[in-house]
Formats: C-alpha cells, structure tokens, sequence
C-alpha cells in the first residue's frame, strides 16, 4: 500500500456513487488498485481489501500486450468489477471490450 501511495496511484472504488445516491444503492464490495511495473501497468481488483484478481498484462489478448497507462489500467479494473457486481464469475472481459479500452 506504501508504494502505491509512493507512486500516487492509490486506491479507488469500482464504482464512485455521488453522496445522494448512496443511500439508494449499496456500495460495491470491489475496489480496484492500479499497479506500476517495469514495463506498464496492471490492476489489481480487491475485495474488502483483500487481493481477489491480480492481472499484469491486458486480458483476453493472444501473447503478451501490456497496458501503456493507468488510466486504461483502471477503467480495464472498474470493467472487472462491474461484472462482479452483476454476479458474473468468472468476470471475463471479451477480446473486443478489452480492444475497445486500449485503443481509446
């Protein structure tokens, strides 16, 4: 967690709710953690802060492809998350929708 700090990628909610919606909808059990790695980033997903996914490289892509940001780290994670909020196990992203967030 230190180093996360360090490097001020921290720690987020899947889903960020605004204070009056709150009370309407229940928080998510999923928070995602962007990580630093020598060549990229990777993500991350835990739940009630323990380590639950830990992923190193974009998924569902034939080979290695690294994640160039953290911005797309991150939306790759809240992605996971939003299909662990659905109940969906395992929570599979598609070769198109991770296609879709890289190339943004």
């Amino acid at each position: 967690m230190l180093v996360s700090l360090i490097l001020g990628m921290g720690l987020t909610a899947c889903r960020p709710q605004p204070k009056e919606m709150a009370a309407e909808q229940s928080q998510s059990l999923y928070s995602v953690r962007v990580i630093g790695l020598e060549n990229g980033y990777g993500y991350e997903v835990l739940k009630e802060g323990k380590v639950l996914i830990r992923q190193t490289e974009a998924p569902a892509l034939a080979g290695v492809v690294l994640i160039e940001d953290s911005a797309r780290a991150r939306e790759l994670g809240n992605r996971v998350c939003d299909k662990l909020d659905q109940g969906q196990w395992p929570p599979s992203l598609s070769a198109e929708e991770v296609r879709a967030i890289l190339t943004r």
